[in-house]
């Protein structure tokens, strides 16, 4: 969950053992308690490292474990302005820069699921030289009936695909994709 108003980062302590996080102690100077937008505490109980993908965008980040918490992470502020993170409402979107200015955006959508728009997403992890195209395997949602296009509310697209009719086929199909960017490129 993204949480502008919060000004740490946290990680439940539940999600930080599923995830196998070495959970490091408090130091002097550290937080030992914070509070929920309810006021109710957060007993912090330590600290860890992950490495988060925004994207395409590898960032590794400190955050505090806490024992009790509604959502699994929450990306405060020290996470979003560390990445440049540029939250559009309107748009559904989150933009982040890393330290070329190069720009990777991501779709904003709330926990219900139903609302969450219908996305092609790549079968796995492909990286697209610069200035080329590359045919990449997609899982493709239900409501997509073959029909890909690609995301017209995106301001500074990272990549282009092709508008097709594809035949999907277990809910996966293919899609087209140039990277018409000088650098490697990974969806």
């Amino acid at each position: 969950m993204i949480d502008s108003g919060a000004i740490k980062s946290l990680i439940a302590e539940q999600m930080a053992c599923e995830l196998g996080l070495d959970i490091k102690p408090l130091m002097q100077g550290d937080l030992t308690v914070m509070f929920s937008a309810d006021g109710n505490p957060l007993p912090t109980i330590g600290k860890t490292r992950i490495n988060f993908d925004f994207a395409g965008l590898n960032v590794v980040c400190d955050v505090n474990v806490v024992r009790q918490r509604n959502h699994a992470i929450i990306l405060g502020c020290d996470i979003l302005r560390s990445t440049g993170a540029v939250i559009d409402l309107s748009g559904q979107t989150v933009t982040f820069k890393d330290d070329a200015d190069s720009i990777f955006q991501t779709a904003l959508y709330s926990a219900d699921t139903a609302a969450r728009p219908a996305y092609a997403r790549a079968a796995c992890t492909v990286s697209i030289q610069p200035f080329s195209e590359a045919i990449v395997k997609v899982d493709v949602p239900q409501a997509c009936n073959g029909r890909l296009e690609q995301i017209a509310n995106v301001s500074v697209p990272r990549f282009a695909t092709a508008r097709s009719l594809s035949k999907c086929q277990n809910g996966r199909t293919y899609c087209h994709i140039l990277n018409y960017q000088p650098k490697n490129v990974t969806v």
